[in-house]
């Protein structure tokens, strides 16, 4: 995906530049000394590889990144920053790929779960959209427009006004594909006649030239809902469900040029689809994509790519030879789940980098390390909320925390949200919120734990 941007080119490129390379590094085809040819298969390089030892600096001389930092903190990633966006090259290739199937199979839904903190909207926004709405699409797909519904915040009953606000903003060829007018009245037109939706979006693509559309016979309208877990998460929405919100979902899948992705946190996903069964039969087929935790090689690229792209380096400490982003990954990997407060200490490396752009030891001492900058990170948050809700975090706490009669040692323990009460509830979801407690679901139970037990 990284190299070729969902252009599918076939063999011949490859054989040509291959032949060039081997012109350039005068090789020889029967007899190599830097590509090997394996029949029916490839190439490989036979070469051996060897870094000189300022290798990391080398990529200071060649940055591309001019846009400050390169890291995003504790926000998620957007299309602004898919250009630093790397480690999940596995996983947005599966997404795409789960995203023609359900086209493919008129499903045109699918739903993206993972715990808080792993990076589901990041991998959407920064990951697959920019290629579904790059110029020509990817694999056929082509997003004409895009939609936002973010549901965080929601309010009883109105999620049907957070969609149409939504579907408001869709236009095809600078023209709105819904009639322009207050969004209060959409919603309440949808909510009359849902069979509106098809109408208004079969109307906008008359429009549209049919000789592009023949091309392109799976180019669509994106329509991305963010914090589903929402329509289900409050006593407000409980389990009765939203019936105008589900008809309006049902007749934007049904229509042949919409996709519609959904993203919830893992320990909603069962409420969610018990309470919304349009979304649980939409998502037959390839349409529930769960997002997994990162591997040691992907943290790694987070870490590195970005770094060298906007001409950073990473100090090496002169008595232990380690160098600091091998400390990152180390800290990281251990809990990959947690990769906003991984950004989160990036970012705050980068404010303090030395002039010449190097991300230095002291000041990831100063931190703290990781655990200090998470330290930090939950001071602010407590700090900002309301005298009841800070009143329930010694309860919190003793829940999620469990201490060995036999030693001075402590762990953390799992916690059901069902065991709180109304403010220790607004202080864990705080904490959720800004990925220093991490909501998740196990043995079909909705409950949180701590980010990271240090």
């Amino acid at each position: 995906i990284e190299v070729w941007l969902g252009t599918f080119y076939g063999d011949n490129p490859v054989h040509k530049a291959i032949a060039y390379l081997r012109r350039v590094l005068g090789d020889d085809l029967k007899s190599p000394r830097y590509i090997e040819t394996i029949r029916k298969r490839g190439y490989r390089l036979v070469a051996k590889v060897a870094y000189p030892e300022d290798y990391r600096r080398v990529a200071a001389q060649t940055a591309t990144w001019r846009n400050d930092s390169p890291y995003v903190g504790l926000a998620a990633f957007d299309s602004g920053h898919a250009g630093v966006f790397f480690g999940r090259s596995r996983a947005t290739a599966e997404l795409l790929a789960a995203m023609r199937h359900q086209i493919d199979n008129h499903q045109r839904f699918v739903l993206i779960v993972g715990a808080s903190g792993c990076g589901k909207t990041s991998l959407l926004n920064a990951g697959a959209i920019p290629l579904l709405c790059q110029d020509g699409g990817f694999d056929g797909m082509h997003a004409l427009a895009l939609a936002r519904c973010d549901l965080a915040g929601l309010e009883a009953d109105d999620a049907l006004i957070h969609l149409a606000a939504a579907l408001s903003t869709w236009t095809l060829r600078e023209r709105p594909v819904f009639a322009p007018e207050p969004v209060s009245e959409l919603a309440d037109r949808i909510r009359r006649a849902p069979e509106s939706i098809a109408a208004a979006i079969g109307d906008a693509f008359r429009r549209h030239p049919p000789r592009e559309l023949a091309e392109q016979p799976h180019a669509h309208l994106l329509l991305v809902i963010d914090h589903a877990e929402a329509l289900v998460a409050t006593a407000a929405h409980g389990h009765r469900g939203d019936n105008a919100f589900s008809d309006a979902l049902h007749h934007l899948c049904e229509s042949s040029r919409v996709m519609v992705a959904m993203i919830v946190r893992s320990d909603f996903y069962l409420a969610l689809v018990e309470t919304y069964p349009e979304i649980a039969a939409r998502k037959l087929g390839e349409g529930h994509f769960d997002v997994l935790s990162p591997r040691p090689g992907e943290i790694a690229q987070i870490i590195r790519i970005p770094a060298s792209l906007a001409g950073l380096t990473f100090e090496e400490d002169p008595h232990t030879a380690e160098h600091l982003d091998d400390v990152l990954r180390d800290s990281a990997k251990e809990h990959a789940d947690a990769l906003p407060l991984l950004q989160h200490t990036l970012q705050a490396l980068y404010e303090r980098r030395s002039c010449d752009g190097e991300l230095r030891f002291d000041a990831y001492r100063a931190l703290g390390g990781l655990e200090g900058a998470l330290a930090h990170r939950a001071e602010e948050v407590f700090g900002s909320l309301h005298e009841a809700a800070k009143r329930s975090l010694d309860g919190v706490l003793s829940k999620l925390i469990v201490m060995q009669q036999d030693s001075e040692s402590v762990s953390a323990r799992r916690v059901e949200w069902s065991a709180l009460d109304e403010n220790a509830r607004a202080l864990a979801e705080a904490f959720v919120r800004a990925r220093l407690f991490i909501g998740e679901l196990s043995d079909g139970q909705a409950g949180f734990r701590v980010a990271h037990e240090a």
